[in-house]
């Protein structure tokens, strides 16, 4: 079996979703001009890309999702793409090892993980479609309902959950940062205690998005300690490791989550070592992708760390992912504000590879 064809499909990202359109703290909120909408500075980097790889059977093909938009894009359609034509796709770590290898000199990072990601994800698609079995199978999963928690746009959406769709833990984007003062901090504290009364039988979790700094930090814990907050999410840049150590344990016992913005096998195992967070929010699709992430996941949740990748319940690829990992982990999902938790409870398909079609993701037939 040979690859014959690799092709791409760029989706913008960026739309009139409440994530994108509300007051959310972002590493730009610093910027007056950029702090009252999120989508007000994210550029096509934002975008998905998708990408299908093909063979000479009609049947076996395999599909990626990752971000990066047109830059991601041309390094799969220029690069990725010569290195993948004519060879062996069921030989997925050697495709893999030759990708990263090839990108390390100018793309090591971001878009060159989301890239690798991308096509990586749709070898182990294509795999498990020329088997005809499930993605997760074939990487030694089960099959069954996975764990989860969820992101909602504000505590009056948390009360208008319907009884089945109340879960443990629910988390909530802050939105304001150090920039918005003392007046900024009480809405951050004022929205978690709305929370608490909405679901007063779940956990809270808030994300920061890498918009704070540790004092900031600090004084929100204190502030929320009466509220059972379950975690603090990504308070700091995905860089900062010491910070992320002086405050792990020094915030009244909520935990710290981050990892979603760690890039590459070696930056993920060094993200580990040190330490530093409770919950890893690894993204199999842009980490370096799912055998980058089963790594990953074995390391953390072997040393008791709760394994709970950034939008998991929404990734296919990641549903799949999580089926193959051990205990404990959490899957992601996301609510939109005009209905209920998109593919809740959270499970991986039964179909062949990870059961997504083509057309779905822009492609067309042959």
């Amino acid at each position: 079996m040979r690859v014959t064809a690799v092709e791409t499909v760029v989706r913008p990202s960026t739309g009139p979703t409440w994530l994108d359109q509300r007051r959310v703290a972002t590493p730009m909120s610093v910027f007056p001009r950029y702090a009252r909408r999120r989508s007000s500075w994210r550029g096509p980097g934002s975008d998905s890309v998708a990408v299908l790889v093909r063979t000479e059977e009609e049947a076996v093909f395999g599909v990626g999702v990752s971000r990066g938009g047109r830059v991601t894009e041309a390094l799969i359609a220029e690069h990725l793409r010569v290195l993948l034509l004519g060879q062996d796709p069921l030989e997925v770590v050697r495709r893999t090892q030759e990708m990263v290898r090839a990108v390390e000199p100018y793309a090591a990072g971001g878009i060159g993980s989301m890239a690798v990601s991308a096509v990586e994800q749709a070898l182990w698609d294509l795999a498990a479609r020329a088997r005809d079995v499930p993605l997760y199978r074939l990487l030694g999963g089960e099959a069954g309902f996975l764990p989860s928690y969820l992101t909602c746009a504000s505590p009056e959406v948390i009360g208008g959950l319907a009884e089945e769709h109340r879960p443990e833990i629910v988390k909530l984007p802050m939105p304001e940062g150090p920039a918005g003062g003392e007046s900024g901090l009480a809405r951050n504290v004022e929205l978690v205690a709305a929370a608490r009364q909405a679901a007063p039988a779940s956990r809270i979790a808030v994300d920061c998005f890498m918009s704070w700094d540790e004092v900031y930090t600090r004084r929100f814990a204190s502030a929320v300690a009466e509220y059972d907050v379950a975690w603090i999410e990504e308070p700091l840049p995905a860089t900062d490791l010491a910070g992320y150590r002086r405050l792990r344990g020094r915030l009244g016992g909520i935990a710290l989550a981050a990892g979603e913005h760690v890039f590459g096998l070696d930056a993920g195992l060094r993200f580990l070592s040190a330490d530093c967070v409770d919950v890893v929010q690894f993204d199999v699709s842009w980490c370096g992708g799912i055998r980058t992430s089963l790594v990953l996941a074995e390391v953390a949740t072997s040393t008791g760390r709760l394994f709970a990748p950034h939008a998991a319940g929404m990734q296919p690829w990641a549903t799949h992912l999580l089926a193959a990992c051990g205990p404990p982990v959490l899957a992601e999902v996301l609510h939109a504000v005009d209905g209920g938790p998109a593919g809740w409870p959270v499970r991986p398909a039964d179909a062949p590879g990870v059961g997504v079609d083509p057309a779905d993701l822009g492609f067309g037939r042959r």
